[in-house]
């Protein structure tokens, strides 16, 4: 999960990589669920939206981002 601590600049891009171990990073496929975690995250930035602008990417390795 994403630590968000002091803000020093006038965005925030979060990355989501995942574990290279446990998934495959087969793009397309969904090797693990997301969705909870997901809602968890988007809840912790929720207080910066529409003050900033708020990036993300994440990579094949986070696996499961289409529920």
């Amino acid at each position: 999960m994403a630590q968000i601590g002091e803000v020093t600049a006038d965005f925030l891009y979060i990355r989501w990589e995942g574990d290279r171990k446990r998934v495959n990073g087969t793009l397309g496929k969904i090797e693990i669920n997301r969705a909870e975690d997901l809602k968890t995250e988007a809840e912790k930035l929720t207080p910066f939206l529409g003050k900033m602008d708020v990036l993300g990417y994440f990579g094949k390795y986070y696996s499961g981002i289409h529920p």
